[in-house]
């Protein structure tokens, strides 16, 4: 039995690699030696960081974060 994804424009979300990052005090969190920041009201939180590994070589492409399985923002590289 074949059941279909109730929102195609998310199904890609659950292809990305998951990794677990804890947000510094000043909203950081280092991802492959790349430092990302987010939102400050993030900081000190341990977070779902999910990615695509192509995403790591522009700067422009934030990185999708996760808490308890909900999306609570992105973060982008410090330039």
């Amino acid at each position: 039995r074949v059941r279909i994804f109730p929102d195609p424009a998310l199904l890609d979300e659950y292809f990305l690699l998951r990794v677990m990052r804890k947000v510094n005090h000043d909203a950081t969190f280092s991802l492959e030696n790349i430092l990302f920041e987010t939102e400050p009201q993030l900081a000190g939180l341990r977070l779902e960081v999910r990615y695509d590994p192509e995403w790591l070589l522009n700067p422009a492409r934030p990185v999708l974060l996760y808490r308890e399985g909900l999306k609570v923002g992105e973060a982008r590289q410090v330039d």
